[in-house]
């Protein structure tokens, strides 16, 4: 009687399916997670280009997409994460965005105009919150003979 290849046994068979099985999971598993992965971007993507938010950048890995990159604006960068969430499920968007600092705020220009008309004088503009206002009007109220003085003068910080 002839003796079967060793090769043949079925214990070798069996253990070679499941290892073949085994590779060809872990394959497509890759495969499909990558396309996944992709195919996520480009969704987001085809909304926010056309939308003018190119400066979003977009990373996926896996089910998680990332926005990146410095938004004009606070309601640009809240806009550009809404456009994500109609595509990807907003629980799986992740904010990793950053907006460009406002300009700061220039100081009020301070200035005083004195207007001489037929009534008397008028005292027009802005002055600093210390400065007292009320002793330069009197001042100026001693001073002018003819007519009254009228105070116009607002105060900032």
């Amino acid at each position: 009687m002839r003796k079967p290849h060793p090769l043949l046994n079925a214990r070798w068979l069996a253990g070679g399916a499941f290892l073949a099985a085994a590779v060809l999971a872990i394959v497509t598993s890759v495969f499909a997670a990558g396309a996944i992965e992709s195919r996520g971007e480009r969704m987001v993507e085809r909304l926010l280009i056309p939308a003018g938010m190119d400066w979003v950048n977009v990373s996926a890995d896996g089910l998680i997409v990332t926005l990146s990159g410095t938004a004009p604006t606070e309601a640009k960068r809240f806009r550009a994460v809404s456009i994500a969430g109609t595509v990807i499920d907003s629980s799986r968007v992740i904010d990793a965005m950053s907006v460009t600092p406002a300009s700061a705020l220039t100081a009020p220009r301070f200035s005083l105009e004195l207007l001489r008309n037929d009534d008397g004088i008028s005292m027009i503009g802005l002055v600093p919150q210390g400065w007292d206002a009320a002793a330069q009007v009197e001042l100026v109220n001693t001073l002018v003979t003819d007519g009254d003085v009228t105070n116009m003068l607002e105060t900032a910080d």
